[in-house]
């Protein structure tokens, strides 16, 4: 497999921008490599550390950890069906209405921290069975086109979004 080039404009919406240009190298070795930093990152803290908002409203580590995951599955479940040449338009998803909707503050740290490394190594799979074919076709999700190649950028740029968040919000408040 060889290393993708960043996606055209034309490849994902617009929203999506920020995270694609956070990933400078190939997106699957990134995803990769962030399993482990996050893994590191994350395996000192308490379970009440886990459990800590930087500011009213704002989600736990815990919660920014359960959003991963999910928003993971469900870019990994776009790149999936789009890679199959399924023409179904895929749907949005509210992630807020789902991480109320979730169980994740009350998972035990050892648990939680599972279920993100059994997720990231199954998407790293998916990805590496992927030929270079698949990961240009383009399908329509949450009402706009997008291609296997963009969903993998975004997932890497989701990623170290919302671990740079973790490192400079959450971790450097906790001390």
């Amino acid at each position: 497999m060889q290393t993708l080039h960043k996606p055209s404009a034309q490849e994902f919406n617009a929203y999506y921008q920020g995270y694609v240009s956070l990933v400078e190298n190939d997106p699957i070795s990134s995803l990769s490599k962030s399993l482990n930093n996050l893994l590191e990152l994350l395996e000192p803290l308490t379970e009440e550390q886990l459990n800590f908002a930087y500011g009213d409203g704002k989600w736990t580590i815990k919660e920014v950890i359960g959003h991963i995951i999910d928003s993971e599955i469900v870019f990994m479940y776009r790149a999936i069906t789009i890679s199959r040449e399924d023409k179904t338009a895929l749907p949005g998803f509210e992630q807020n209405d789902w991480l109320a909707a979730s169980n994740y503050t009350k998972l035990p740290k050892g648990t939680l921290l599972n279920l993100f490394k059994s997720t990231r190594e199954c998407t790293l799979a998916h990805l590496e069975s992927m030929d270079n074919d698949m990961f240009g076709l383009i399908g329509i999700a949450n009402e706009h086109p997008i291609s296997v190649r963009a969903l993998i950028y975004i997932m890497a740029g989701h990623h170290l979004h919302h671990q740079r968040i973790l490192e400079y919000k959450y971790i450097t408040a906790i001390g």
